[in-house]
């Protein structure tokens, strides 16, 4: 599992259909300088502009939000795919991800008991297996999820 929280807050911004704040990069990297973090995010958004990606990292107001880049969004418009799962599914899977496997109750713990029908519903989409685990149930990505989102790998 990659511990780069410049690579933790990249996946974040990619499988996030909203803006994430510096609250939200405390909760998911686990890290509570946002100063810290601010500047993690600066750099990611540099690695983007040097590269001459087609996405940017865009922050407005202290929000972060990765978009296609504006000359790009009418050639490939037709192209975006339909989403297979839910906004709340996302999160719950991001933070999974994050664990690299995780008990349900933990994540429950973490983020809330909101989470149960969503991890139904990822578990239902095949992106997570659980297994029987106690009281409660072991989450671990499936192959469906590393074919969908793709391998995760840290650049060089």
């Amino acid at each position: 599992m990659v511990n780069d929280e410049k690579r933790i807050m990249e996946v974040a911004l990619f499988i996030s259909a909203r803006e994430l704040s510096v609250d939200d990069l405390k909760r998911i990297t686990g890290i509570a300088a946002g100063g810290y973090l601010k500047k993690k995010m600066d750099e990611l958004k540099k690695e983007y502009e040097t590269i001459g990606s087609s996405i940017e990292i865009s922050e407005e107001n202290g929000k972060y939000l990765m978009k296609i880049r504006n000359e790009y969004i009418e050639k490939v418009k037709d192209f975006a795919q339909e989403v297979e799962v839910s906004k709340g599914a996302l999160r719950v899977l991001g933070y999974i991800y994050k664990k690299g496997g995780t008990l349900k109750s933990d994540v429950a713990k973490r983020l809330g008991s909101w989470i149960y029908p969503y991890v139904k519903e990822l578990i239902d989409a095949g992106f997570l297996e659980g297994k029987k685990h106690g009281r409660t149930s072991k989450l671990k990505l499936t192959e469906k999820f590393k074919r969908y989102f793709g391998e995760i790998k840290e650049q060089v």
